[in-house]
């Protein structure tokens, strides 16, 4: 046998080779059969999980949280930050689009999630750990603002001053 047909005994199991004619080429010919799948190769690769978000993002304010217990954000601190964005910002649930990056790596929501300001309540060790809390920042071309924990915010007047004096400055209010 030479080399191809040495070769054609690895891809093709021995029973499907035929030799048509040693003396020219030898041309081999496999007979198809249908794959068998080995339950311990590895899985083939999917598409990742679209990014599901809270509100409709009509201004492009993405915000980022970090609540491993809910799909976006416990009620509590989803009823502090809905009162910030509709009584302090005078925004909706339209305007913004909340991202529980617990489900998704941030680098990625950053990415596909169209926006021009970014507000991350409790997640900058999952950004950089050297940009300053409740200060308007550029962090790569958009307005950004990393502050504590919302649960922590609500239960520290001092922390909720500092958050509305950077919210006002972010927005120009």
């Amino acid at each position: 046998m030479d080399q191809q047909s040495e070769l054609l005994k690895y891809i093709y199991q021995e029973d499907d080779i035929f030799i048509v004619d040693e003396q020219q080429e030898q041309v081999a010919k496999a007979i198809e059969k249908p794959l068998e799948v080995n339950s311990s190769s590895p899985p083939i690769a999917s598409e990742p999980e679209p990014i599901t978000f809270f509100g409709e993002n009509s201004r492009g304010i993405l915000i980022l949280v970090n609540d491993p217990t809910s799909e976006f954000l416990n009620t509590q601190d989803l009823n502090l930050l809905m009162k910030i964005i509709e009584a302090g910002l005078k925004f909706s649930k339209k305007d913004i689009a909340l991202v529980n990056i617990f489900k998704f790596p941030t680098s990625r929501v950053v990415q596909e999630i169209s926006h021009n300001n970014l507000i991350s309540f409790g997640t900058i060790e999952t950004i950089s750990t050297d940009k300053p809390l409740n200060q308007v920042i550029d962090f790569h071309g958009k307005k950004t603002l990393f502050s504590h924990q919302l649960s922590e915010i609500s239960m520290d007047v001092e922390k909720k001053k500092e958050l509305w004096k950077a919210l006002q400055s972010m927005f120009n209010i």
